[in-house]
């Protein structure tokens, strides 16, 4: 590969000459070397890149000429394999509208090793693509260093057969590490880190300019899962969760299930472990900006089979814990009255999907959803009013919840609350076989918040609490003698 290099300099466009050498596959040593290149680099199957060296993007980058309309410094093919001594910089490029990754799969793939350094990148570090579902990919390792990219650092997704061991990734607009779609993952001592930013942010629609967003490290749709010895840090910039698991959909996800989580979260920018599938967990979370573990899911469906573990620090704001309902999906609604069709006007936080249940003006109390198609509805029931796309109505789309056998085992330090529980009051909120133990004398004002009502039935507590809120709790007993059992040992 080095006999490509004319005397260092690299003033000219190496990827032609490349791409000829590794057409055919093969193993190609860099000899320390940095290749300058303005399109993408296509090996055949089962190259192999060793030694130390640099791809280097040039400013004038363009890789518009394939066919796929991508830009990618690497097309992942079978079989290649990308040594640790390997650098592929994206050079800080930033042209409007132009956003570079480090290396891409355009098709299904097996058999690959993606470790090395991909750096200064407009968009993704990795991506590993499914093509929304038309691929599965097979057997993939890597152990990469991604730093200072403007999307997500490691996409990983409709792989079978999965390992992200010793994976770092740092500086992300998005994502750090997102996990989709796969099965039979290990990821041990992984690593991701947002303290500081990236050199620009994309922002989803084609430009950039835009704010942080993204989890550290974010799973969905994921089975066979095993997450071992892994430090996620610091997301406040982005205000999102620390380690976001599962699918908020309707009746959760039959997918994400047999997911094992252990390893240390700090300062997540919204919850530290978001749990929203079935799973085992044991964690340390430092100074959340909300609950260190939440309990939910946004679109409704059924919580079971959770062991979680963990250990909640300094959290002054909010409760360590809390099982809750859902997110509501609120939403202008044009109506006609005597219909059951429905058009939602505008955007919002969540999803209306089929099985909620619309509150509001012009709605029959008990109605739900039981059909939507892009941005119109269909209601259960007809309209009771009138309302126009200029004058709608506002609607709330809500689902139920169930917790069916979980444990949490907590130790409270610093926060302001130890749990807190969304009552079954509203009939959005089931509880049945909910068993919560531990240590809560670390919480400042109380062990228990309740949220909306009494506590639910289907709850048991049994946690050592702050010895001046000993009368506090026995009151709550009182209340509501049946869901709870305290014990106290002062």
């Amino acid at each position: 590969m080095a006999e490509m290099v004319r005397s260092g300099s690299n003033r000219q466009d190496l990827a032609p000459y490349i791409n000829r050498a590794i057409a055919r596959g093969g193993t190609f040593d860099l000899g320390g070397f940095t290749y300058r290149i303005k399109g993408r680099l296509i090996p055949g199957p089962g190259t192999v890149f060793s030694g130390n060296g640099t791809f280097l993007a040039d400013p004038a980058f363009d890789d518009h000429a394939q066919g796929d309309g991508l830009a990618m410094m690497l097309q992942i093919v079978d079989g290649l394999k990308v040594g640790s001594g390997i650098t592929f910089d994206g050079g800080s490029i930033r042209r409007p509208a132009f956003w570079l990754t480090g290396a891409r799969n355009t098709g299904p793939i097996h058999d690959v090793v993606l470790d090395g350094t991909y750096r200064n990148l407009s968009f993704d570090g990795i991506d590993i693509s499914r093509n929304n579902g038309a691929w599965r990919n097979a057997r993939i390792t890597t152990h990469a260093h991604i730093e200072n990219v403007g999307w997500i650092g490691a996409n990983l997704e409709g792989v079978d057969g999965l390992v992200h061991d010793g994976l770092q990734v740092f500086r992300t607009g998005f994502h750090g590490i997102y996990v989709g779609y796969s099965h039979d993952v290990r990821g041990d001592r992984f690593r991701v880190d947002k303290s500081r930013p990236p050199y620009r942010v994309y922002d989803g629609s084609g430009g950039f300019g835009g704010q942080e967003k993204g989890f550290l490290f974010g799973h969905f749709s994921t089975a066979h899962a095993r997450w071992t010895h892994f430090n996620l840090f610091d997301n406040r910039a982005a205000g999102y969760d620390g380690f976001g698991i599962g699918e908020d959909g309707p009746l959760a996800d039959p997918e994400s299930q047999d997911i094992v989580a252990q390893g240390d979260i700090w300062y997540p920018g919204l919850f530290g472990l978001d749990v929203s599938s079935n799973m085992t967990a044991d964690v340390a979370v430092h100074y959340p900006t909300h609950q260190g573990v939440h309990f939910g899911l946004d679109l409704g469906g059924t919580l079971s089979n959770i062991t979680v573990n963990a250990i909640i620090e300094g959290n002054p704001l909010d409760e360590a814990a809390r099982f809750s309902a859902t997110g509501s999906a609120i939403r202008k609604v044009a109506l006609q009255a005597g219909s059951t069709a429905g058009k939602v006007i505008g955007n919002g936080d969540f999803t209306v999907v089929p099985g909620q249940t619309a509150i509001g003006q012009g709605i029959v109390p008990g109605t739900r959803v039981t059909a939507v198609a892009n941005d119109h509805i269909t209601l259960d029931r007809p309209a009771t009013g009138t309302f126009t796309q200029a004058n709608p109505t506002v609607i709330t789309f809500r689902a139920s919840v169930a917790f069916k056998n979980c444990t949490l085992i907590l130790k409270v330090a610093g926060a302001d609350y130890g749990l807190g529980i969304q009552s079954d009051v509203d009939g959005f909120t089931r509880y049945s076989n909910v068993r919560v133990s531990g240590n809560f004398s670390g919480a400042r004002r109380g062990s228990i918040r309740r949220l909306n009502g009494r506590l639910p039935t289907g709850l048991s507590v049994e946690v050592r609490a702050k010895p001046k809120r000993t009368a506090d709790l026995h009151r709550a007993i009182r209340l509501d003698p049946r869901p709870l059992a305290f014990r106290h040992d002062g």
